[in-house]
């Protein structure tokens, strides 16, 4: 329907509707949205991107207008239809106002061209676009080869990852002197109350065992054990009788520590050495700077 209020067959927009060379209603847009009129009359909302030859971004088909696309300038002309820039003296202009282009890759004359800031074509050359590189041909179109350049490699995200535990080993290590302790092989009951009695005077020095600066029959006071313990039961409570001591413990007793000097008897200890450290490996994305180029490590 023309402002006449004919019904009007030109190919092209009428108003909110797209006639196309068949005399056929093809598309219909509402002002916020366009829509692809079916064979059955319906109305069926268009997808962002290419829609045969017309480009749909939030909603609505793009018209007298620069769509990118893949990294590729497409112009589109007042019916929303893909248009190739064009190639006039050595540069890409619109086509429809025939004016230089600004820095990017651009669809003409069926192919791309990656030119700088005034759509000047560059042949044979390497093109810088936001710092990456690509390759022309003499015509100045993209090379299918990639720019030649030393590439600046970025590092992404750890695809997988490889722990490996560390390694070890049990050897023998000589020891210059050691001391032998000798363990009663029975529980013992000792007399905390007579081994208290040995706590030392102010001034006399003694070995915090546990660190807390406090001298306890129970910790510090382990080295009188074997002076004041007994076999049995009955014979502790025989002592505590004639004594009126009360408090006891019952535990292993070191009676004796015997010295052993190198040269006496030689002596070897075991113990665990690391041969090899705690490591993690992985595989890791990088992409260059300058193409694009992807590549995986083994790092």
């Amino acid at each position: 329907m023309n402002t006449n209020g004919n019904i009007s067959r030109a190919m092209g927009w009428q108003g909110s509707y797209f006639i196309d060379n068949d005399g056929c209603v093809k598309y219909y847009d509402d002002g916020s949205t366009s829509y692809r009129i079916t064979k059955n009359g319906d109305i069926k909302a268009l997808k962002d991107g290419w829609n045969d030859d017309v480009y749909v971004k939030n909603g609505k088909i793009q018209r007298s207008t620069i769509v990118k696309s893949s990294g590729c300038n497409y112009f589109v002309d007042k019916n929303g239809s893909r248009q190739d820039f064009k190639v006039k003296n050595n540069q890409i202009v619109r086509p429809d106002n025939s004016m230089a282009v600004s820095s990017g890759i651009y669809a003409a004359a069926g192919k791309k061209y990656p030119v700088d800031n005034k759509g000047k074509i560059q042949k044979n050359s390497t093109v810088f676009i936001k710092n990456k590189a690509y390759e022309t041909v003499s015509d100045g179109s993209l090379s299918k080869q990639p720019a030649n350049h030393v590439h600046l490699w970025k590092a992404g995200s750890v695809t997988e990852q490889i722990d490996h535990k560390a390694k070890t080993k049990e050897v023998q290590i000589p020891v210059k002197e050691w001391d032998e302790e000798v363990w009663s092989e029975d529980i013992k009951h000792v007399c905390l109350n007579c081994v208290w009695n040995k706590k030392p005077k102010q001034g006399e020095s003694w070995v915090d065992i546990n660190g807390d600066g406090k001298w306890t029959a129970r910790k510090e006071g382990q080295i009188y054990f074997k002076d004041f313990c007994y076999d049995s039961a009955s014979d502790l409570e025989a002592h505590q009788r004639g004594t009126t001591h009360g408090q006891a413990a019952y535990a292993k007793v070191l009676l004796d520590t015997i010295h052993h000097p190198t040269a006496d008897e030689p002596k070897y200890e075991t113990t665990t050495v690391i041969t090899e450290q705690a490591r993690s490996e992985y595989y890791q994305d990088y992409t260059c700077r300058v193409c694009g180029e992807k590549n995986e490590r083994f790092c």
